[in-house]
């Protein structure tokens, strides 16, 4: 029996001794940073995303977004239809499309809208603004159409949820800047305890400084200007991601620029997003005009408005206004140069005749002395 407590008081101490010791190491354990993989290095991470944009062959995303100090509750995840919002549509092709359709939401009425598009293959862009007119639900108001001067269908508008994911500016994703060497990895740190990837990016104009989440296939999930060209850089973050079939995809965040105030930030809400759509060619070919719409057709160099009947003309059609003011300046200086034509010529005529008498003269006296 004495043999049996013994033991079994052993084996207490023992097993007591254990927990004791787990209790005062366990602090040490918990201040170690967590265990985790291969920080991935530049190239892993350009590879990684372009894999990511080569899951989808067409991109089609709806988002809203707005001014949170313009709605009656700031706070509001979303603006309720009666309130001030921009709604928009955009469309990727990887063919080299794309197209921007913009409302304009105000007191429950959607208003416009605008568009954007231009097409690789056809090198031509263009942008169209919608207006509502009685009668009718919508109404062309302006087209214009220009030349492209390469193949990438580039726009001055940032895609809100995909900024510098997306550079529309030159029509290029993220993926490819980076394997082409446009960007530089600066190290891997912690976001919200998320060990993301912060590379410095040139975008041609300023540089930017963008947080690459790993849990999210590596899409950009902080933007803040470099230091060394602060001014006018973006200021962009995204509080969540959605799942959209194999690949994440930016949901809700915030975007603006670096000396915008907090109440002028703004918000963004992705609403919608279908990949690998069927899109006909001419989804992205501009709209055909209405009467009454004004063109500016810059690849041809004319602006006319279309339908409009002048000086007596029956057939209805494109008159070209632009032509017909350079017709009208010719004639303009036409006339003007009318005057200043025949005094030279009278002028030319009067010293003519006067040469023709000197000569004479000349002639005469030289006559006569001989």
């Amino acid at each position: 029996m004495a043999s049996t407590s013994s033991r079994r008081l052993f084996l207490g101490l023992r097993l007591g001794g254990i927990v004791a010791a787990l209790i005062f190491a366990g602090p040490l354990f918990a201040a170690s940073p967590p265990v985790r993989g291969q920080d991935p290095d530049l190239a892993q991470i350009a590879h990684r995303l372009q894999q990511w944009r080569s899951s989808f062959v067409n991109l089609r995303a709806v988002w809203e977004w707005w001014t949170p100090s313009l709605l009656k509750n700031p706070r509001a995840a979303r603006p309720s239809p009666d309130e001030k919002f921009d709604r928009v549509e955009w469309v990727w092709a990887d063919f080299g499309a794309v197209r921007r359709k913009t409302w304009f939401c105000e007191n429950g009425e959607m208003r416009g809208p605008m568009i954007d598009g231009g097409d690789g293959r056809t090198l031509r862009s263009f942008k169209a603004s919608y207006v509502d007119k009685p009668g009718q639900a919508q109404f062309l108001k302006s087209l214009s159409i220009f030349r492209m001067a390469s193949p990438e269908p580039w726009s001055v508008l940032v895609v809100e949820p995909l900024a510098d994911l997306y550079d529309a500016q030159y029509a290029v994703w993220l993926g490819d800047r980076l394997a082409q060497g446009q960007g530089e990895l600066e190290k891997h740190e912690d976001i919200e305890g998320v060990p993301c990837a912060r590379v410095r990016i040139d975008d041609r104009h300023f540089f930017n400084t963008l947080w690459l989440d790993p849990r999210h296939d590596l899409l950009v999930r902080r933007i803040r200007p470099h230091p060394q060209k602060p001014v006018g850089g973006f200021v962009f973050d995204v509080e969540e991601f959605q799942r959209v079939g194999a690949i994440w995809f930016p949901k809700r965040g915030t975007l603006g620029r670096d000396n915008d105030k907090p109440s002028e930030m703004r918000r963004w809400l992705v609403t919608d997003v279908a990949l690998n759509l069927a899109l006909d060619a001419k989804f992205f070919a501009p709209p055909a005009p209405e009467v009454g719409t004004r063109v500016e057709d810059m690849a041809k160099g004319s602006a006319y408005v279309f339908g409009e009947k002048r000086r007596g003309q029956t057939r209805e059609g494109e008159i070209a206004e632009g032509a017909k003011k350079n017709l009208s300046e010719a004639d303009s200086r036409a006339t003007a140069d009318a005057p200043l034509s025949r005094t030279l010529w009278w002028s030319g005529l009067l010293l003519v005749v006067s040469v023709s008498l000197l000569v004479t003269g000349v002639g005469v006296l030289w006559w006569r002395r001989s």
